[in-house]
């Protein structure tokens, strides 16, 4: 029913719409036929607008999320090669110092068990390839 103006009194009945969702009430509003149509067209037009904006911004941020996780992925991968091979490093410079230790005991020791030797004197028998400390 439509309210005619310059009456006394408000006596406008509103549309129950029954849906999936459940009872509604139509708003209150003085379009009829056609022009409600395509009121409620441009509504349904406009929501439908919004939930694809939505849609498509869940993707692009889901998206941009996965491109980060593969970056981070990449990253990690990159830092675990590093890791190694800094592991591998320490063990050879490990070795290498232990190997220096062990030369630098060995020339030590011979130059106490030589009795007489000078710091730049040489014996004939220093210079042979069985004595020889390779340090």
């Amino acid at each position: 029913m439509a309210k005619s103006r310059d009456t006394g009194h408000l006596d406008q009945v509103r549309e129950l719409i029954l849906s999936d969702e459940g009872i509604m009430l139509t708003d209150v509003y003085m379009l009829m036929g056609t022009l409600r149509w395509e009121r409620e067209a441009e509504r349904t037009a406009e929501r439908e607008r919004v939930r694809a904006e939505i849609a498509r911004r869940r993707k692009e941020m889901e998206l941009a999320e996965a491109e980060a996780q593969a970056r981070m992925a990449t990253i990690q991968r990159a830092l675990e090669v590093r890791r190694a091979e800094l592991e591998v490093l320490q063990v050879e410079t490990e070795r290498q110092e232990q190997a220096w230790r062990e030369c630098w005991a060995a020339l030590r020791e011979r130059r106490q068990t030589t009795p007489g030797m000078g710091r730049n004197r040489r014996t004939p028998h220093q210079g042979s390839d069985d004595e020889k400390i390779p340090c």
